[in-house]
């Protein structure tokens, strides 16, 4: 180990129960959903230079220990996958603390409680604090809890940093005290399970006291539950060649634990399914990762070159890089006492994701503000799914009367960059007959389509076997101020509702 000084619940409820009562589960969201907390466990950061500057955040000492490499195989991956080749990496020792995050909350006021976003963080956000920006009674040393996923990234970022992965976290927490995997350990399980079922103290203690595992971590299974980055990746696969499955997911699926009998894993998988990004929980905290080598920079994005579908109307940049102008433009400092956030900013214009367009130039996500959007992600080699639903996009829009039409605009977001390049938009665009006025085709590189999918409520996650992608299809309709407005779940899906609400956002009186 050493120290770096950085600048800068059906089957779920079944599952989750013990833990539902030793944890303090968040709270319920605008939608009355309420997520269960659990213990979670990025990848390499988007090539480019970092958003979040990392001279933001006061110095912070991170202890380091080296993990893997190792594997990991998901609970329900599908018959005869092969596990996930986990690279060595960095991670931190130990969860971030309250004092450390308070550092950043002050460095970046547009994370405090009081200026976040909706979007960004539900209403229990830093709950456990006295104000904004003062810990009162929350002991400095323990770890910071009541954190977003939103909040959990910036943090990571801000010290050029990033959440552990799904199977960077498990292949360090499959370690006991004395060996590197001792996931097959009858003891070591029931050690865990044991963990999970255990009250939380009302106050928790600091943050690595614990016992290092073999890898040196501490407190990865019994003191909080944890963020990873690509959370919401965990999902069921449905093979749409003849599986009952939902037809929402795509690639080749099956059902089938890898070990039936290693319940704590199976708790975690849970969790992470019903999760949301801007929940937040009493025992939901995060530790920062990092890439043993730093991922090379890329070529820069050209400039729009010309309108139309493809390329984004000229604005000026956000005032804080990797948050929207809506956090950016923060009211001034609170009054003592005064707390509240303001009224639920839940605009997806808040996030900043840098796309590409089809001409090459760069497209905002706020591109088509003001106008009814439908966006949704996909990717240009997906065999079946996504074509459908550019189809299911483009009827939706013919479905509209002819005055909503003429306002409604298709935001297509691809999370495959490294394939879906300028010149593979244009060829979809046209091979798709789509109206170069009311669509847009871009492209997301690997961190930014994680956020904007997480916001979305799409989860997808990339195989190794082919590079191709499992993901979700929906179809979400935001308002002209980027507000989710309703969502068309599922291909072929019923339409009519969605069709009465973009109707209703135009401005258009059906008759």
């Amino acid at each position: 180990m050493r120290r770096t000084a950085l600048k800068s619940c059906s089957w779920v409820v079944a599952l989750l129960a013990p833990a539902c009562q030793a944890g303090h589960p968040p709270p319920a969201d605008a939608r009355g959903e309420r997520a269960t907390a659990g213990t979670t466990a990025g990848r390499p950061a988007e090539a480019g230079p970092p958003r979040v500057p990392s001279i933001d955040v006061p110095s912070v000492e991170v202890e380091w220990v080296e993990v893997g490499p190792g594997a990991y195989r998901a609970p329900f991956a599908p018959p005869g996958a092969a596990a996930v080749d986990v690279p060595a990496f960095r991670l931190a020792a130990r969860q971030v603390t309250n004092a450390e995050f308070l550092a950043f909350v002050r460095a970046r006021p547009e994370w405090r409680r009081d200026r976040a976003p909706g979007l960004l963080v539900d209403a229990s956000y830093l709950a456990h604090w006295a104000g904004p920006d003062d810990l009162g009674a929350a002991p400095p040393g323990a770890p910071v809890t009541n954190v977003s996923w939103f909040a959990a990234r910036a943090y990571a970022r801000s010290l050029g940093l990033r959440l552990p992965t799904e199977a960077e976290w498990e292949v360090a927490a499959a370690a006991s005290g004395t060996e590197r995997d001792a996931s097959a350990d009858p003891a070591f399980r029931a050690r865990i399970l044991e963990w999970y079922a255990r009250p939380a103290p009302a106050r928790l203690p600091d943050a690595g006291h614990g016992a290092p595992n073999a890898w040196g971590a501490r407190d990865l299974h019994g003191l909080v539950w944890e963020w990873v980055d690509d959370f919401e990746a965990a999902l069921l696969d449905g093979d749409l060649r003849g599986s009952d499955a939902p037809p929402g997911l795509c690639g080749a699926g099956a059902s089938g634990a890898a070990d039936a009998s290693d319940y704590a894993t199976f708790m975690r998988f849970a969790m992470r399914t019903a999760m949301r990004p801007r929940y937040t929980g009493r025992n939901m905290g995060f530790r920062v990762a990092g890439d043993l080598r730093p991922p090379p920079a890329p070529p820069p994005v050209a400039a729009p070159t010309r309108g139309g579908c493809c390329a984004s109307k000229a604005k000026p940049a956000p005032a804080a890089p990797g948050v929207g102008a809506a956090a950016a433009a923060a009211p001034p400092a609170s009054e003592p006492g005064a707390d509240e956030r303001p009224a639920g900013d839940h605009s997806l214009y808040a996030l900043t994701p840098r796309l590409v367009g089809a001409d090459g130039g760069a497209v905002r996500l706020d591109v088509h503000r003001g106008h009814p959007l439908v966006v949704s992600m996909f990717y240009g080699t997906c065999p079946a799914v996504c074509p459908m639903l550019f189809e299911d996009a483009r009827a939706l829009v013919e479905a509209l009367p002819e005055a909503a039409r003429a306002r409604v605009r298709v935001l297509l977001v691809s999370f495959d960059a490294a394939r879906d390049d300028p010149a593979t938009l244009a060829a979809l665009h046209d091979a798709h007959g789509l109206d170069p006025v009311r669509f847009t085709l871009a492209a997301a590189g690997p961190d930014d389509a994680r956020e904007l999918a997480a916001a979305l409520g799409i989860r997808y996650r990339r195989r190794a076997a082919d590079g191709g992608f499992d993901h979700t299809s929906s179809l979400v309709i935001l308002d002209g101020g980027g507000a989710p407005a309703a969502r068309v779940d599922g291909l072929r899906a019923p339409i009519d509702q969605a069709v009465a609400r973009l109707t209703e956002l135009a401005g258009v009186t059906r008759p």
